[in-house]
């Protein structure tokens, strides 16, 4: 045998492999992204569907009617809804209509709330792949379970899943910002509230997108439980050095911009989030192999 073929058969050293069952973190994963890239969409449909009825308008008459439908609310006078050309078109295009302000408004909300629901899907896989490692170091004290908990379920499986609901539950009851990662007084950097060792991680890779997460979800709540109107809560909740911070009873807004930065934010929140979470789940204790094991992950989630 020569040399040369020697050196091509030759197999490289210390090769690592890894064959995990990171299946259900890919589903999850492509399954929000798609939802979230669909929400983006929805603003372009309004977009497009205003321009369609414009030119509709200028080449139709414009007495013609696009819908005439029954209203689930109203006066007997009201029972139906009957919309002409330039009517749904002026509906579309209006701030308090399905069009430009509240559609924004509404994806905002919707993606916030898609985000949130995808965090604790994640979270659950990992407790549930290990609830021993992952459940019972969580505090100095015993553990404990209700027994209401524990008499309302069939199994043990069952327990502790509904004990990771309420787990889950609490904690995005709590701040937005200390879900993942908690900042101490002096700018440490600590894990978040989920203790799956997000915090260095997603501050390096996310810190940016961090501060606007806390923005955006301050201002959802702002719509959805004060009219939209900034609240002093807002004011209090939200640092000064923060990116697109409103002011005290100013009218929140939504524009393109401030909705695709966002949406951008929460796609890579969720990326980076879910290459932590699963490298968290297998990781093995052995540097050479966990490194190599996080590079593999953030190539497979993209």
């Amino acid at each position: 045998m020569t040399a040369k073929t020697a050196s091509i058969q030759r197999k490289p050293r210390n090769k690592i492999t890894y064959t995990l069952p990171t299946s259900q973190y890919k589903e999850k994963y492509s399954r929000f992204c798609t939802h979230l890239r669909r929400n983006w969409i929805n603003v372009i449909f309004h977009e497009k569907v205003a321009e369609i009825l414009e030119n509709h308008c200028e080449h139709q008459d414009a007495e013609e009617y696009i819908t005439d439908e029954i209203s689930p609310v109203g006066s007997e006078k009201q029972v139906n809804i009957k919309l002409k050309t330039k009517d749904l078109l002026g509906f579309v295009k209006s701030s308090t209509g399905a069009g430009s302000e509240w559609a924004l408004q509404w994806t905002l909300v919707s993606s916030i709330a898609l985000f949130e629901a995808f965090v604790n899907d994640i979270a659950e896989l990992v407790y549930l792949s290990d609830p021993k490692r992952f459940l019972l170091p969580e505090s100095t004290e015993p553990p404990s379970i209700k027994l209401e908990l524990l008499l309302e379920s069939d199994s043990k499986q069952e327990a502790i899943e509904k004990y990771i609901e309420q787990k889950l539950i609490a904690i995005f009851y709590g701040d937005p910002s200390h879900v993942f990662v908690k900042y101490g007084k002096k700018g440490d950097v600590k894990d978040g509230a989920l203790k799956l060792e997000t915090g260095n991680y997603l501050n390096n890779k996310c810190h940016d997108e961090l501060k606007l997460y806390v923005e955006m979800t301050k201002r959802r709540n702002v719509i959805v439980h004060n009219a939209g109107i900034i609240n002093s809560r807002y004011i209090n909740e939200v640092p000064v050095n923060y990116p697109n911070k409103l002011q005290l009873d100013h009218k929140v807004k939504v524009d393109r911009g401030y909705l695709f930065q966002n949406i951008k934010s929460l796609y890579l929140l969720a990326r980076f989030y879910t290459i932590k979470a699963t490298h968290t789940a297998y990781k093995t204790g052995e540097k050479n192999k966990d490194d190599e094991l996080l590079m593999k992950l953030e190539k497979e989630f993209r």
